[in-house]
């Protein structure tokens, strides 16, 4: 086989799901009044760590100002030669969900742009983006391939009392007429309560379930959107972690 046809991530078929835990370099109390950098670790279900994922140190103005919305740029590595397989590139987007609910505004929608990382054979090839979509009612993203295709859709619950502990979102084959009646549930991003952490600092738990006939690129993608959904929803000044709480 050739060295270019090698999937880098083909080793994520070996598991049906990952368990996420955020780190910070901060302390507790740092945390509970500062934004922070996102950082996790990736664990498999024997917990042992498989991925890391670390953003590049921000300045505290651009963490305290721009926040959620903030241009940012992420590294994912294998701990086991620290070799960086994916990059995650965000650009600033002053808006969410559409400037003032326009729909039709495309710079409004906050996304991640994912690329192979720099020790991969096709060191920064663009290979899928994650996009979140206009909805009134409940959070929403798309996952797109290397080539724009819309791949799956990303739903949260509608009525959640508890959405500020426990969450979940549902993995889906997209369809353009965005009907999810029949439609079968092929995964899903779910939310943990890390306990008394997570009452005091920003420290949120995951637990990512593969679509079982997904491949490698596409489990990595999930694995990419798993960190921004915790951007969108819950890291501190997210416009979702107050609207959506409130509205549910």
């Amino acid at each position: 086989m050739e060295e270019s046809n090698i999937d880098p991530f083909g080793f994520l078929l070996n598991y049906n799901k990952l368990y996420f835990k955020q780190k910070s370099r901060h302390s507790m109390w740092y945390q509970f009044f500062c934004p922070i950098e996102l950082q996790f670790n990736v664990y498999d279900s024997n917990n042992n760590v498989i991925l890391k994922a670390k953003e590049n140190e921000q300045s505290k103005s651009n963490l305290f100002f721009c926040n959620t919305k903030r241009s940012l740029k992420m590294s994912i590595t294998t701990p086991w030669n620290d070799q960086e397989i994916l990059k995650i590139k965000r650009n600033f987007h002053c808006f969410s969900k559409g400037f003032l609910g326009c729909c039709c505004i495309e710079s409004c929608y906050q996304d991640f742009n994912i690329f192979n990382g720099k020790d991969t054979t096709n060191a920064g090839n663009i290979i899928g983006r994650i996009r979140e979509d206009f909805s009134c009612c409940v959070p929403k993203f798309t996952v797109f391939d290397e080539d724009s295709n819309p791949q799956f859709s990303i739903i949260g619950e509608f009525c959640n009392m508890c959405k500020s502990y426990h969450y979940t979102l549902g993995i889906y084959k997209y369809n353009e007429y965005n009907i999810l009646n029949d439609v079968e549930e092929v995964g899903t991003i779910y939310k943990d309560f890390s306990g008394f952490k997570e009452c005091v600092s920003e420290l949120d738990n995951y637990t990512l379930t593969f679509p079982p006939d997904s491949n490698g690129k596409q489990r990595i993608l999930f694995v990419a959107c798993t960190i921004f959904i915790d951007l969108m929803l819950y890291s501190s000044g997210s416009n979702d972690k107050s609207s959506f709480a409130n509205l549910q």
